[in-house]
């Protein structure tokens, strides 16, 4: 819908309001309009989509630690945390990805090696695989995950139950709700129920038959 400015006066208390049509502008609409760049319900870009800047880039390469597994293309996290112009050349790059929606196919390889975590070597259970990815993609993943907590919390939308996996150590939590309901169940000599779940594989068991 476009709008064209007209000039408006005020009408004396004798004059009637003329018809539409004799008013200084008119209403178009345009044969095809464009859609919104977001849903109508969110009247601007959330911070998840906003573009990068050199000041949460740098942010970043201060909590990344030194030492770190080469990736693929042989750059670890000492190279960019050692190149002073790190942080701008981050920073584009990252921006051209939001802004594009897209990432290079180069940051979705990488090498798989197996981890021996316990028993027999023979079993294969008892092998971990560890992916090297490439750490220009897994710091562009860092500031995505740390925006998406942000507004999470911000917004509300994670259980007040959910204590893992946030920027607070919340699972000291549990540990005194626990040790408070066994400690009160010892003194009124009553029996204290207790359910523990790990789910064994869960990532791996996902089904991914209809992923991308």
């Amino acid at each position: 819908m476009r709008l064209q400015a007209m000039e408006w006066t005020p009408l004396s208390p004798d004059e009637e309001v003329p018809p539409s049509s004799q008013l200084d502008g008119r209403v178009e609409k345009d044969a095809e309009e464009e859609p919104p760049p977001y849903p109508a319900h969110s009247p601007s870009p959330t911070p998840i989509q906003e573009q990068s800047s050199q000041e949460e880039v740098l942010a970043l390469l201060c909590r990344l630690p030194w030492q770190s597994s080469p990736s693929p293309n042989g750059i670890s996290y000492a190279i960019w945390k050692s190149t002073p112009s790190s942080a701008k050349i981050l920073s584009l790059v990252f921006s051209t990805c939001l802004l594009n929606c897209k990432l290079p196919a180069s940051w979705k390889r990488s090498n798989t090696i197996l981890i021996h975590k316990r028993g027999e070597e023979s079993d294969p259970e008892n092998w971990r695989p560890i992916s090297l990815q490439s750490t220009i993609y897994k710091g562009f993943a860092a500031v995505m995950a740390k925006r998406l907590a942000t507004w999470a919390l911000l917004e509300k939308k994670i259980s007040s139950s959910q204590k893992g996996f946030l920027p607070f150590e919340g699972c000291m939590e549990h540990c005194f709700l626990m040790e408070s309901v066994m400690a009160d169940a010892k003194r009124r000599r009553k029996d204290v129920r207790v359910l523990w779940l790990d789910i064994k594989n869960a990532f791996g068991s996902v089904p991914t038959s209809s992923g991308p």
